[in-house]
């Protein structure tokens, strides 16, 4: 279900569950992971469901927070697992293994590296930092009666603030295609580069590979984040508390955010 965000968190969190119960992970449709280079031994699906007798559906009970019946599955017959499984506490057990599968397509790299090449060539010794910005879909009547938030304009501000601050020389790299939006609501300054949106893929190689990383919300950017190596912030209001989407993230959130962001 979803775009690559979505469709991340899915594969790692079956994937793990698998490996941790002993079972066999299986995607349906491996198009749905088209963009990196090594997506797992992708059985036949239906040739492989006949093999066994019983096919059991687990339904996760929140889409943001970690369900534990998942832990532990007897594997002596089939399950079907549907949701959005959206923390990092269903796959922190295979981190390595789930970063090794979703390393992209040697064409996206290759974008990517021109990209980033050209960013440091332009910005020799300077701390670049990525800005995601996510807004499209979670500004629509139905994400606003379900709950969603998008991050104002003074987020960024602060978390500019934050990493100008902390490290000398910084310049912030935002990909997004609401440039004129960032132009109008939040700064104007000479420190800010701007990338268009290509490919997600090339994007998300690119924000993972800056030193550093600010993220507003939705799950491209939280993949981004989670595979970079620098230091983390993102944006903690993402929900409406009481709503029926803020009502999916259970205790105070820890199961979505990852251990040592900094969340603002």
């Amino acid at each position: 279900m979803g775009r690559l965000g979505n469709v991340l968190f899915q594969y790692a969190a079956m994937y793990c569950i698998a490996k941790r119960n002993n079972l066999t992970p299986l995607f349906s449709d491996p198009m749905e992971l088209k963009n990196v280079e090594n997506p797992g031994t992708l059985v036949n699906y239906s040739v492989y469901l006949s093999k066994k007798s019983r096919t059991q559906l687990l339904r996760e009970r929140f889409c943001c927070s970690y369900d534990n019946r998942f832990e532990s599955l007897p594997n002596d017959h089939n399950y079907s697992i549907y949701g959005y499984f959206q923390s990092w506490r269903y796959f922190e057990p295979c981190k390595a293994e789930v970063l090794e599968i979703f390393k992209f397509k040697k064409k996206y790299v290759e974008e990517a590296n021109t990209i980033i090449g050209d960013l440091r060539k332009q910005l020799p010794n300077k701390v670049l930092v990525g800005v995601h910005i996510r807004m499209e879909d979670h500004t629509s009547e139905r994400a606003t009666r379900n709950g969603k938030q998008i991050a104002p304009p003074e987020y960024f501000i602060r978390a500019m603030t934050y990493f100008k601050n902390r490290f000398h020389d910084v310049r912030f790299v935002v990909i997004t295609s609401s440039q004129e939006w960032w132009l109008s609501n939040v700064t104007r300054s000479d420190d800010v580069v701007f990338h268009n949106r290509t490919q997600p893929a090339v994007d998300m190689e690119i924000l993972s590979r800056l030193d550093h990383i600010i993220v507003s919300v939705g799950t491209f950017g939280w993949w981004a984040a989670y595979m970079n190596n620098g230091v983390v912030v993102i944006f903690n209001d993402c929900f409406k508390p009481g709503s029926p989407y803020g009502n999916q993230f259970l205790h105070n959130s820890t199961d979505y955010f990852y251990p040592g962001w900094l969340r603002m």
